[in-house]
């Protein structure tokens, strides 16, 4: 799965996938980026079928957006 987001400035971003119970499943990104549009692929293969939730934290803001995974 392509995560696609957009920094409008130089940053730290934290990139992160929960379960449905809150638990962290996996890290996929924590580090500063610069200004621009990213791409980041999700390896689904080791997840279940379930919910999910991804969280993008920026000092300035928090997404949170929600996968459902059917396999």
């Amino acid at each position: 799965i392509k995560i696609q987001h957009g920094l409008p400035e130089k940053t730290y971003i934290s990139l992160r996938v929960y379960d449905i119970q809150g638990r962290l499943i996996k890290s996929i990104y924590k580090g500063t980026r610069d200004a621009g549009y990213y791409k980041l692929l999700l390896n689904i293969k080791d997840l279940s079928s379930g919910i999910y939730f991804i969280h993008l934290d920026t000092p300035k803001s928090d997404q949170i957006r929600q996968l459902i995974i059917l396999q």
